[in-house]
């Protein structure tokens, strides 16, 4: 893996690579006159004289996590058929169970904008206690895809995810047809972090309703 070979530079280098294939642009003016500043460990523009660095202007900007540990949850989302819980991240990466919580939505969300699988909007049965869903779904994209990633689904949200409201169903409806698209795909992980890049920022209070989740294995 990137991370394990290359480490924080790595990442960093990494996401240049993907955001600025051509060389470096300044994220304001869009100018390619630009300079790394070793000291400030930033990219420095001569036209309007911006300061940067390449998380600028993206989803990871306002993150106090690293890329490195974004990295990390992308590719144990990405290898996890049965899904890796927010529990289970923050324990590997250390930090709070809000923000790996946090981490993971904003990644289904990047995942569910960027493939438009559609939102999983009905059920032919009901929604036990325990959070497995019964029946089949009613997705808006269907599609055989959808059937076959149904089972997945349900086996993730009775193993890793327990304790899903139906609200964040949707999300992890995405994050599983995302990595069956993939699982033949050499470039998942960077599709992922392109997505990530394209990907709006996503505030906390929108994804939840301004109210934090508890702890749990979601």
């Amino acid at each position: 893996m990137l991370i394990d070979r290359h480490g924080v530079d790595g990442c960093r280098l990494y996401l240049e690579q993907l955001r600025w294939p051509a060389g470096v642009l300044c994220p304001r003016c869009e100018s390619s006159d630009v300079h790394w500043l070793e000291r400030r460990r930033r990219h420095n523009c001569r036209q309007c004289r911006y300061q940067f660095r390449v998380t600028a202007g993206t989803v990871f900007h306002d993150s106090h996590l690293s890329l490195r540990k974004w990295f990390v949850a992308v590719q144990l989302m990405l290898d996890s058929e049965r899904g890796t819980s927010a529990l289970q991240l923050s324990e590997l990466l250390g930090g709070s169970y809000k923000s790996a919580w946090f981490l993971e939505h904003r990644i289904r969300s990047a995942m569910a904008r960027t493939a438009q699988f559609g939102d999983l909007v009905a059920y032919a049965g009901a929604v036990p206690p325990h959070g497995e869903p019964a029946g089949r779904p009613i997705a808006r994209d269907g599609g055989q895809q959808a059937l076959r990633s149904w089972p997945i689904l349900k086996s993730l949200i009775a193993g890793a995810h327990r304790n899903v409201g139906v609200k964040y169903l949707s999300a992890y409806w995405n994050e599983v047809h995302w990595r069956d698209s993939n699982r033949t795909n050499p470039n998942a992980f960077r599709d992922t972090v392109l997505a990530l890049l394209e990907h709006p920022w996503l505030p906390y209070d929108e994804l939840t309703g301004a109210v934090e989740p508890a702890a749990s294995t979601a």
